[in-house]
């Protein structure tokens, strides 16, 4: 848990995204994202790692659309960037296991 964004970069690599927090539940780009207890509610911005995002071909309520840039394959992984409206580039890692054919 990382004090602000700048440590969190300096961790590894993060996604920052506004965010209005309310309830525990942050409303960003990405749909409601669940926050820790301490959270403080209004408009902020939140950290999340490309490692928590989950890709899934298929429509769902609890996802959101994004637009994919570009795939780069690296063996068994592989990085997508994506774009949500209204936010700057996400960049996603994949292990081969993670992808399924739709």
């Amino acid at each position: 848990q990382p004090v602000d964004a700048e440590v969190a970069i300096s961790l590894g690599e993060a996604v920052i995204l506004k965010a209005d927090v309310r309830d525990g539940r942050a409303a960003c780009a990405l749909g409601q994202v669940a926050v820790g207890s301490g959270a403080r509610a209004g408009a902020t911005e939140i950290v999340v790692r490309p490692e928590q995002i989950a890709l899934d071909g298929a429509e769902s309520a609890a996802g959101v659309a994004a637009e994919v840039l570009d795939v780069s394959y690296f063996g068994h992984d592989a990085l997508v960037r994506l774009r949500l409206p209204g936010e700057p580039h996400l960049q996603h890692s994949l292990n081969q296991g993670d992808c399924q054919a739709n």
